[in-house]
């Protein structure tokens, strides 16, 4: 005897079903946002800078002329150059190994490094970029340091390094490499359908069970 299946239902069953259905949605769609979010911010790095600045003059001892200084005006970039030079930047590396948080090594270094010459002057600003503002100081102090020891060795030992004020840590950077909300919003989305689907899956399969066991009945 084929027995129909009653599909009337309840106002409570239609609202804990309705009820269940968004729940289990919102929660995919939660935990999905979570994890985009955790993924953007890994993708996302903020980066401190810090500088320091120092300039080059020569003892007022030395037999050099004034134009002597002149040249070094004209030479600041060539300066500036020889600071980038392996040589010096693997000694401001050696310097770094135990300070906490610094995490570059001697072919990364050169790319956190920077030296800015102020035109017309002898004038030399290092900028030095890391992911905390007290590893961005400490490399800015120490790239002046071992500037401070080299550069003379290049130009002559009537040259003298003045360094000024240590370093101090400038507005914070974000690298923005993908929108954080964009992919928090595509990971809500991604999460909602695949509750959806779920859910649906789940109550086709449900109904079909209960249909199943009408029909034994």
């Amino acid at each position: 005897m084929e027995i129909k299946l009653n599909n009337r239902y309840s106002a409570r069953q239609l609202w804990q079903s309705f009820y269940l259905n968004i729940l289990v949605i919102v929660i995919f769609g939660a935990v999905f946002s979570g994890g985009a979010y955790l993924y953007a911010g890994h993708k996302n790095s903020l980066t401190f800078d810090a500088q320091r600045s120092f300039f080059i003059y020569r003892n007022v001892s030395s037999k050099f002329s004034s134009s002597a200084i002149q040249g070094n005006i004209a030479m600041m970039d060539t300066y500036s150059n020889l600071l980038t030079d392996h040589s010096v930047t693997n000694r401001i590396n050696d310097k770094m190994q135990n300070v906490k948080g610094y995490t570059y090594n001697q072919q990364s270094l050169p790319g956190q490094l920077n030296y800015v010459v102020t035109p017309g002057t002898t004038f030399i600003k290092a900028h030095a970029e890391a992911n905390s503002a007290a590893v961005a100081k400490k490399m800015a102090n120490t790239a002046v340091d071992v500037a401070a020891k080299e550069l003379p060795k290049y130009i002559g030992m009537d040259v003298a390094i003045k360094k000024l004020a240590p370093a101090q840590d400038n507005p914070i950077t974000v690298n923005n490499s993908i929108s954080k909300k964009k992919f928090v919003a595509f990971g809500f989305a991604l999460g909602a359908v695949l509750g959806a689907f779920v859910m649906f899956t789940y109550d086709l399969f449900a109904n079909k069970k209960l249909k199943i066991g009408k029909e034994k009945e």
